[in-house]
């Protein structure tokens, strides 16, 4: 493939047409196609080795204790979630884009923190350990991890509604998820509710309004190499096909 130039991907990376060509979201091909698992595949690739290393940062030591806390079951349940609302509500808000990474993943998994360090807060628990000061530090981890994650989307290939789907199903996926602590039975249930309602809503929203009420897709993404040649036309080379 080789490396792209400065002014077309900056993060160190291959020409963007790659992204599509090896699982990026590409909201034409995942509906026209019936390409879905482009709603997964998008959180395995990143735009460059800048962008590897940042999300590597975010998981080497917050995201691998989240994953030693709640077991590897359940964090791989909420990373797929967070994944699908990631590239379900970044291809109904930006559709004419092609977009990777796994910082909307992420986004949520953080997000899946925060509902668990609410609930912790707001309602009795049955954990001991989870004193004032726990919960005080989990919650300015949480926060610098949502604030280091968001700054991404700013950048190019990286988009900033990717990165509030993995935000909101994350949020109430981690209040499905873990709500279990929670002593009172009935406030349980309404929590555990709350989130699966939420989450069964937001889920609903986008793909309706992906399927039934948003302008389709811009069908030059069929091909995304002709796609980038349009963006970039000088010396643009389209060599990542398979």
């Amino acid at each position: 493939c080789g490396i792209a130039g400065w002014d077309i991907n900056p993060f160190i990376g291959p020409y963007p047409d790659a992204f599509s060509e090896w699982g990026g979201k590409n909201a034409y091909l995942m509906i026209q196609n019936d390409e879905w698992w482009r709603l997964v595949s998008p959180s395995l690739l990143h735009v460059g080795v800048l962008h590897l290393l940042a999300n590597a940062f975010c998981q080497l030591e917050p995201i691998a204790l989240f994953e030693r806390e709640w077991g590897s079951f359940r964090w791989m349940i909420l990373y797929l979630v967070c994944s699908v609302g990631s590239s379900s509500f970044s291809s109904l808000m930006d559709p004419d884009s092609i977009a990777v990474g796994s910082s909307g993943a992420l986004m949520g998994l953080f997000s899946a923190k925060l509902a668990q360090v609410m609930s912790h807060t707001l309602f009795e628990v049955n954990k001991a350990n989870q004193d004032d000061m726990t919960r005080l530090d989990q919650l300015c981890s949480v926060i610098f991890g949502l604030l280091l994650i968001s700054i991404l989307a700013i950048f190019t290939y990286i988009d900033w509604s990717g990165h509030m789907g993995g935000l909101v199903s994350g949020f109430f996926g981690g209040m499905l998820l873990f709500c279990n602590p929670i002593r009172s039975c009935c406030v349980k249930f309404f929590w555990a509710l709350l989130g699966l309602c939420g989450l069964s809503a937001f889920f609903a929203y986008v793909f309706y309004s992906i399927m039934y009420l948003a302008e389709p897709a811009d069908e030059e993404l069929a091909d995304a190499c002709e796609y980038f040649r349009f963006l970039f036309p000088e010396d643009y080379e389209c060599g990542c096909l398979w």
